[in-house]
């Protein structure tokens, strides 16, 4: 069984929507003649100010990376596997990595796993400063 529901504007729902539609207005005009009471006129400074700001250099893109910014990070990064690769040759047979691994995997902290870390972290400090300093 369906139920058709016809749904009619009455005279009494019309004058409530046009009595709502006056106490919106009236709220409207209260508040813009509250604004216009409390604007204070600043003889066009805003005015002036808007259009010098338009005149401006547009602005630089934020977080790009220059065109100066990209070799700077290839030589870093070649000199930090440079650097890398004789330490981890030169110490101990090259044997560095594998003694600062496998003394990662047992939580032990060693000569060789510093090592390890302290060239990580120096390789990681050039690498943010070569692509954070500006030319």
């Amino acid at each position: 069984m369906t139920f058709n529901h016809q749904f009619d504007n009455s005279p009494n729902d019309q004058v409530q929507q046009i009595g709502a539609d006056q106490a919106l207005e009236a709220m409207l005009r209260a508040d813009a003649a509250q604004w216009r009471a409390t604007h204070i006129h600043n003889d066009g400074f805003s005015d002036a100010v808007m259009q010098r700001v338009t005149q401006l250099p547009a602005p630089l893109a934020a977080g790009g990376i220059s065109k100066f910014a990209t070799p700077r990070i290839l030589i870093v990064a070649v000199a930090a596997a440079t650097a890398a690769g004789v330490a981890i040759v030169g110490s101990n047979g090259g044997n560095l990595l594998i003694d600062a691994v496998m003394d990662l995997a047992t939580f032990t902290i060693t000569p060789a796993v510093l090592a390890l870390g302290g060239m990580l972290l120096a390789a990681s400090v050039v690498a943010i400063v070569a692509v954070t300093t500006e030319k």
